[in-house]
């Protein structure tokens, strides 16, 4: 897991190409409003990808935790992510 060729090999064929997908994905809610245009969108599309392995992953099959408690984490760090981003803010509730 941490012998540097094989990290770079996994980077450029695998994390690449889906960070680039999501890239896309936010880019065309940014070019339709609903994403923040300050958002930095590779950034984003970096950290979800980043999010997906450790869940789906690292969480699961290193940590031997339950598929559910991996799922409960991605929802809520979705959550949390998209309405940082939204263009569409709600008022703080007091």
């Amino acid at each position: 897991a941490i012998d540097p060729d094989l990290g770079a090999a996994i980077r450029q064929r695998i994390a690449q190409r889906q960070v680039a997908l999501i890239a896309r994905r936010l880019r065309r809610h940014q070019d339709a409003g609903r994403i923040r245009p300050d958002v930095d969108i590779e950034a984003g599309a970096s950290a979800i990808s980043g999010l997906g392995f450790a869940a789906g992953f690292m969480y699961q099959i290193a940590f031997g935790a339950p598929r559910e408690e991996a799922l409960h984490i991605a929802r809520v760090a979705a959550t949390a992510f998209a309405r940082g981003i939204s263009a569409h803010q709600e008022e703080p509730h007091p």
